[in-house]
Order: structure tokens, then sequence, then C-alpha cells
């Protein structure tokens, strides 16, 4: 039986993921460009050791020493994980100062998910009080958009 049910952690992320989105849009558009990167060089990496080791496997070993490809397949293989590894760690600080920015919303996000499941705990009272998390997405958006904007982070954070 798979559980469809939604987590307060994960409805905590996913609220945060909206509320900068909504608030910094550049800065949630650049950290899913680097998680899908840091995704991107994993994959590479993979695809490296899967092609080295195919090409250990169908080497005699009495011949690897000598096998003049599977050396060089290695260097190559070296330099580019050590630039793979060089963009990690690039991309890692980066998205430190990312999380450091988004941050600044997670009061937002815990307070709209005690609501979300406040409200639709409401289904206890009377079955009618039934309430989609797509329902309250749009909500929490429409209120996010309509609210007083600030140039002060706290207050803009209370107007939302």
């Amino acid at each position: 039986m798979i559980n469809f049910g939604i987590t307060e952690q994960g409805l905590v992320d996913q609220m945060l993921s909206l509320v900068v989105s909504i608030e910094k849009r550049e800065l949630e558009e650049e950290r899913n460009a680097l998680i899908e990167a840091n995704a991107s060089n994993i994959k590479k990496l993979l695809e490296k050791e899967d092609l080295i080791l195919d090409s250990l496997k169908n080497t005699n070993p009495d011949e690897i020493l000598d096998d003049d490809d599977i050396i060089t397949q290695l260097s190559v293989t070296k330099k580019e994980a050590n630039l793979i590894k060089q963009a990690q760690e690039k991309t890692k600080l980066r998205e430190d100062q990312i999380m450091e920015e988004r941050s600044k919303y997670i009061d937002i996000a815990i307070k709209s998910t005690l609501i979300f499941f406040s409200v639709t705990d409401m289904i206890n009272v009377n079955y009618m009080y039934q309430f989609s998390l797509k329902w309250f997405k749009q909500l929490f958006e429409q209120s996010s958009t309509q609210s007083e904007k600030s140039t002060e982070l706290n207050t803009r954070i209370d107007n939302i």
C-alpha cells in the first residue's frame, strides 16, 4: 500500500520553495539550476565509471597495464573528475548562500504548513470541509501576491 499523505517537513519544503519563488524568483531558479547541474555532474561521473569498468572487464587482466586506451581513458577521467569536483565545490558554496537567503522565509513556510493542516483537519467537523493542497497553494500564492509590498524583509513577511 502506498501512503500519499503529506508530511509536515515535505510541505514546509514545498511552501518555502513557493514563497521564495514568489518573492525572489531568480534565487529559486538559480537553486533549481544548481540542483540540475549537480545531478548532471554526478551522472557524468557515473557514466565515466561505467565506461572504465566496461573497458577493464573486456581487457585481458594480464594486459591491463599495457593497454594504452585504458590508461588514456583513466587519465582523462581523472582530469574530468577533478574539474567536476571543483565545480561541485563552487556549487556547494553557492547553494549554501542560497539556503541562507531562503532561510529568511522559513517562518512563512512553517506557519502556512500549520494553517494547511489545521484547515484539512476541519474534515473532522464536517465532511464538506475538504481542501486540496493545490487549492491551498493557489490561495497562498494569491494572498502573497496581493499582500502589501515592503522593502524591509520582516515587514514583508508580516504582510504575507
